[in-house]
């Protein structure tokens, strides 16, 4: 994993794995794959992300229940997120996807990539002290 920075307030970080292991899965960033982190803080109030993987994987249940042979299958996994400042105390956050780590300062400590395919959820958190 590399960070580059274009801009002063735009990080790019490409992020590729090769395991010869067919069995490795997304409990850490192991499985093959490529992908590929962008962020970007407009201003001091907002900053948005966006997270994209392309993941190979041994799918061992169509080798199980569907007969087939050796078999690897790609799959893709978009995450999107704007998180805005309301004030000193105050965030509001949208979410679409799924992205482990995601909202930690060092989320390379929580180093799995998540599900595999694209997680079609949106999340509205709103967090601040009372």
């Amino acid at each position: 994993r590399a960070a580059y920075y274009p801009l002063e307030n735009l990080k790019i970080e490409p992020s590729f794995a090769y395991n010869e292991n067919e069995f490795a899965t997304t409990v850490d960033d192991n499985a093959n794959h490529a992908g590929l982190n962008i962020e970007y803080k407009p201003n001091d109030k907002l900053k948005l992300d966006l997270a994209y993987y392309y993941i190979r994987m041994r799918d061992v249940w169509l080798e199980a229940v569907g007969g087939e042979s050796k078999n690897i299958v790609g799959h893709h996994n978009l995450f999107l997120s704007a998180d805005y400042e309301l004030n000193a105390n105050q965030n509001f956050t949208i979410m679409f996807g799924e992205y482990a780590g995601y909202g930690k300062e060092y989320y390379e400590e929580y180093t799995s990539i998540g599900p595999i395919d694209t997680q079609h959820i949106i999340r509205l958190v709103y967090t601040g002290k009372f």
